[in-house]
């Protein structure tokens, strides 16, 4: 083990359990913007509950040692930051407060679902991921909010039918939020995670329901879009979904997108900018994508497009 990650890891199971350092953490916080997001990453206080604060409502979330998402939220008294991961969020929930179903894929510990549960409490929603940890924390934080019966949160994967073997232990010193079915992760200890295709769970149950959808898998979206045609074809549902640098073959649903007549849109700090093919940014990573006869521009006038 290196020595900068040895002091790392001896401050993370020290100095937050000190008597003080939840006060010390408020205060530097006075200080936090984007230019100095290196402050975000410094531990906080085992065990503490942090407030999500959307125009729609508040919710909270738990573990925030263990959970960056919550940990980052804490840092930035509740807010999202930056502006475009505000900004995707916001736009999903206003179309998820149109859907009859929504469904997170890639939900790590629930941000998407909690807010859309928040906004439309009466839609059927469904999340998956494959981590386990993930998982129970993610059902640690409906049963915070009281969305038991909301929120139906699954340790599966969607993507090419088959099985992911994930760990049931911590494999680092925080959540991994970049896990993807691809990963091969070295652990004595494991659980068989199912992987079923979109168009499994999708058809027939959901044909004729306005469905929201939100992705982030890690590079493999390609596996949900080569095995969800029937689902872009017949439902038509809305994306947010994650489009890395480093994402396998988006050249391929790129053009399954423009078969099936969606119009795509980056989502960046200032609003929405539209191509005509997927280009993976530097700088943004979450793209927009809708049915072009499903498309109103009042539905997301919230952002300009650009």
């Amino acid at each position: 083990m290196k020595f900068s990650t040895y002091l790392k890891k001896l401050y993370k199971i020290t100095v937050p359990y000190l008597p003080g350092y939840n006060k010390f953490c408020l205060f530097i916080r006075k200080f936090y913007s984007t230019e100095r997001d290196w402050i975000s990453r410094l531990p906080v206080k085992p065990g503490i509950i942090v407030p999500v604060l959307l125009p729609i409502g508040n919710f909270n979330m738990c573990r925030p040692e263990r959970c960056s998402i919550a940990k980052k939220f804490f840092w930035t008294s509740g807010r999202r930051e930056p502006a475009e991961d505000r900004i995707a969020l916001d736009l999903f929930v206003k179309f998820a407060m149109e859907s009859e179903i929504i469904l997170d894929i890639g939900s790590n510990s629930g941000l998407f679902a909690l807010a859309a549960a928040k906004a439309k409490p009466t839609a059927e929603i469904l999340a998956f991921d494959i981590l386990l940890e993930a998982n129970k924390i993610f059902i640690n934080n409906i049963k915070l909010n009281n969305f038991e019966g909301i929120i139906d949160a699954r340790l599966t994967g969607i993507g090419v039918e088959g099985v992911f073997k994930s760990p049931s232990n911590e494999i680092s010193s925080e959540m991994p939020t970049a896990l993807s079915v691809e990963d091969s992760v070295t652990s004595s200890e494991y659980v068989n995670v199912p992987i079923i295709t979109l168009d499994q769970l999708c058809i027939p149950k959901y044909i004729g329901k306005k469905t929201c959808i939100k992705i982030d898998v890690e590079s493999t979206e390609v596996d949900i879009f080569n095995n969800g045609l029937e689902t872009l074809k017949k439902i038509k549902p809305v994306i947010i979904c994650e489009v890395l640098m480093r994402a396998k073959n988006f050249e391929i649903y790129d053009k399954i997108l423009t078969d099936f007549s969606y119009r795509k849109f980056l989502i960046t700090a200032e609003g929405l900018k539209e191509h005509d093919s997927i280009i993976p940014d530097k700088k943004y990573k979450d793209w927009f994508f809708i049915a072009d006869d499903n498309f109103n521009p009042k539905m997301i006038k919230l952002d300009q497009i650009i």
